[in-house]
């Protein structure tokens, strides 16, 4: 599960497609994005966005995760990025020319 407030824009990729999307202009906010129950983010939209991400996956497989932050103001940010469940163990994620939205991901030895 991954856990997001704030007043910031963020947006959550795994294996290249969006999984979360608090963009745009709002006040601290918070969002979820967890595979184990998707109808737990803080809205319909969201929950759909989770959902079909989680379809995308096949359990057990490693997959990256590409977090990016935009901070449109010069002052006052506020930002909580949390998670829980994941695999701590070290992975590689390799990109083959031509190859859209799928990465090539193997263990480190």
């Amino acid at each position: 599960m991954l856990s997001f407030s704030g007043d910031d824009d963020l947006w959550v990729f795994v294996d290249g497609f969006l999984c979360l999307d608090v963009g745009g202009l709002h006040p601290s906010q918070s969002d979820v994005m967890s595979f184990a129950d998707p109808t737990s983010a803080n809205s319909d939209k969201q929950g759909g966005i989770v959902a079909a991400c989680k379809d995308r996956l096949t359990p057990g497989d490693v997959y990256e995760v590409a977090i990016f932050h935009a901070e449109r103001h010069t002052s006052a940010s506020n930002f909580s990025l949390t998670l829980d469940g994941f695999v701590t163990e070290r992975s590689s994620c390799d990109y083959e020319c031509g190859e859209i939205g799928r990465a090539s991901c193997r263990e480190r030895v």
